[in-house]
């Protein structure tokens, strides 16, 4: 890193309204513009219905994995069908080191200013689906997964959510 990144992404301890913050980007602490505290508010736990309904109407995510030598996280489009979600992907780390381990899912949303915030994450066992020959995983493959990543995706992994939790705060808009 060189000395203008690694000034710019120095922590710093702020104090916003009486209440101490710690920010990692130095310049944005120093101007005040910090929005990680929200006073006495408290994060809430959604149900696993919502977080089940959340899966169902986004498509876009993380996959958390252990790749060769350190976690990786990676953004993929995504379709969910209770308990199961899918991806496509191609040959590389997901495909190499996915099938066949526990992995993370994540999806969120937030206000750019830190008004609002919520997170949904599913943990569970990820199988390649892509050679299966049951009619269920068959099923998954006909979704209409559509990568934003360009270049072709002809591998398929099923993630089945084990576990199931989320979180917010604030007000999001409705």
């Amino acid at each position: 890193m060189g000395p203008g990144i690694r000034s710019m992404w120095r922590p710093a301890i702020h104090r916003r309204r009486g209440h101490l913050t710690l920010a990692v980007n130095a310049a944005k602490a120093d101007a005040g513009i910090v929005h990680a505290n929200h006073g006495e508010e408290e994060l809430e736990t959604l149900e696993t219905a919502e977080c089940l309904r959340l899966m169902g109407a986004h498509h876009f995510g993380r996959i958390s994995f252990g790749g060769p030598a350190w976690p990786v996280i990676l953004p993929v489009n995504y379709i969910f069908e209770e308990p199961n979600l899918v991806i496509r992907t191609a040959p590389g780390e997901k495909l190499e080191f996915v099938p066949m381990t526990a992995v993370a899912f994540e999806i969120d949303e937030a206000d750019p200013d830190g008004e609002w915030g919520w997170s949904v994450l599913v943990q569970g066992p990820a199988l390649d689906i892509t050679e299966a020959a049951d009619t269920y995983s068959g099923r998954l493959r006909a979704f209409d997964v559509t990568p934003w990543a360009p270049g072709r995706r002809d591998h398929w992994l099923k993630i089945t959510a084990v576990e199931v939790s989320g979180r917010w705060f604030g007000q999001p808009p409705r």
